[in-house]
């Protein structure tokens, strides 16, 4: 385990007490929850630590900190810090430095974080979950003028626009306060699935996807996960989820880690160098250029998209006209294959990670008697 995945497992172990003691809803996410399920903890080139909450769960929580936090820690979220530059909340330290590149010229906490992504309910009605949506963007670009997520679903310049006009003389928190009152709108109980509070793709969920909770292991600690993890990681990873990269293709994230230092030292250091309103201005203009030009984007996309498909529809054609076999009969074959590829891997992967397990838990039971010598 590295300095830092020692530092994110403290961090964890206090959210997980919390939780327990209040008997709070969480779930392991992403990277981390893959993890769980093949190493029974940290993925070994993982530098972060992602959970699933509930909107009525985190603000629990957050009200729970105020009391039961300890020292150098902090929860990290718009609702309680305006200067804040994302959209879902995090509870992490404030003696440690990880400035990611959203937060180089903010003015928010900086430190090494566990990020909890809300799960915000939703009604069944598709027109309010796109009402949720694109306030959910416009949110978001408020809060850090250095990233664009509005893009992806063409929310109108325009639009930005007139929410900024009200951010700039209306005031910062009477315009985000009016832009969590529709968002924050809907009730757990009247709704049947979430929406994954994330600023780039507020992902859907059913709710029984992800309660009630299930239990395993994470480096010695009995964890929460969602209720159907297979289909969730099937969902967000795909079939391939339990396949371990190449070493060229493990992914991490890019921040500012100053092993000894705080980020606000990091940040007294480089602030005075920069010229912060030159690059905000700078980030505005490509912000609202980006999003002037998504719809024109998307359509060129598109053609080329359909241009493609064109070319593969006539291979295959050409292709099928060549073979004796019906395209029924041939995908039934390459489905079928591609089933028993996954179970061999699946079944070696399990071969090469049983030895490993075997000899941690042999490490933690060495270490617990001579603990106790």
């Amino acid at each position: 385990m590295t300095e830092k995945q020692k530092l994110l497992l403290q961090l964890f172990r206090e959210v997980d007490a919390i939780c327990k003691k209040h008997d709070l809803r969480y779930v392991m996410a992403g990277g981390t929850l893959i993890g769980v399920l093949r190493n029974e903890g940290f993925i070994p080139w993982d530098d972060d630590v992602d959970i699933y909450m509930p909107k009525s769960d985190w603000d629990k929580f957050v009200e729970i900190c105020q009391n039961e936090m300890p020292p150098n820690r902090a929860v990290y979220c718009a609702e309680v810090d305006r200067n804040y530059t994302n959209g879902f909340p995090r509870y992490g330290s404030t003696d440690t430095c990880a400035i990611h590149k959203h937060q180089i010229i903010g003015d928010d906490k900086a430190g090494e974080i566990i990020d909890v992504l809300t799960l915000d309910p939703i009604p069944d009605d598709d027109r309010e979950y796109e009402k949720y949506r694109d306030h959910m963007m416009i949110y978001t670009e408020l809060l850090n003028i250095s990233m664009v997520v509005g893009v992806r679903w063409e929310i109108s310049p325009w639009r930005y626009l007139y929410w900024l006009f009200r951010y700039t003389f209306c005031g910062k928190d009477r315009t985000l306060k009016k832009l969590e009152k529709i968002m924050f709108s809907y009730k757990e109980e009247e709704c049947s699935r979430y929406a994954m509070r994330w600023g780039g793709c507020p992902f859907l969920f059913d709710k029984n996807m992800m309660f009630p909770v299930k239990y395993m292991d994470f480096e010695g600690e009995k964890v929460m996960i969602p209720h159907r993890t297979s289909d969730y990681l099937i969902w967000h990873y795909g079939d391939e989820w339990s396949y371990i990269p190449p070493h060229g293709e493990r992914e991490s994230h890019e921040s500012v880690d100053v092993p000894g230092a705080s980020y606000q030292e990091v940040r007294d250091e480089y602030t005075p160098r920069i010229d912060k309103k030159r690059i905000r201005r700078q980030m505005l203009f490509r912000k609202f250029y980006c999003l002037l030009m998504a719809k024109g984007d998307h359509k060129q996309d598109d053609r080329r998209r359909r241009i493609k498909a064109g070319v593969v529809a006539r291979d295959v054609s050409a292709r099928l006209m060549r073979s004796e076999k019906t395209a029924e009969t041939l995908l039934k074959e390459r489905r079928s294959c591609t089933k028993k590829q996954q179970k061999n891997c699946w079944n070696l992967s399990v071969k090469v990670l049983q030895p490993f397990r075997r000899q941690r838990k042999q490490e933690d039971v060495f270490w617990r008697k001579a603990l106790q010598n």
